[in-house]
């Protein structure tokens, strides 16, 4: 979910290891950006949990949470796909607080891009 810079390289990657990737979007073109490269692709919004369980999330193995733009739309999408039951939830973070909140939701892996990067250099 969320199909910025990072969000679009991590299916592109899945995909090139023949993973099965449904990319979800609000932004059109993001979305058709994508489609040609995963499995499905939608434009929705991850914030309604009557979409995102239509959507089919709660039957991925996996879901990565690589909203950026909204600290709150990340929270809450990431809230929906742990109750929905998805084994595997990885989000990445924007800054220290939100990997707080959403460690407290119970997700399985935070990434925070900029930090691991800022550290590798």
């Amino acid at each position: 979910m969320g199909l910025g810079t990072f969000g679009y390289n991590v299916a592109v990657e899945l995909v090139k290891k023949d993973i099965q990737v449904l990319a979800i979007d609000n932004d059109s073109e993001a979305v058709n950006r994508i489609s040609r490269f995963v499995t499905q692709a939608l434009v929705a919004d991850a914030t309604d949990e009557k979409v995102t369980e239509d959507a089919g999330v709660a039957y991925c193995d996996s879901v990565v949470i690589s909203i950026g733009g909204s600290i709150e739309t990340s929270i809450l999408s990431t809230l929906i796909v742990k109750e929905l039951g998805v084994k595997n939830v990885i989000v990445k973070s924007s800054s220290r607080w939100h990997s707080k909140v959403v460690a407290k939701l119970g997700v399985d892996t935070v990434v925070y891009p900029e930090f691991e990067m800022a550290k590798n250099l």
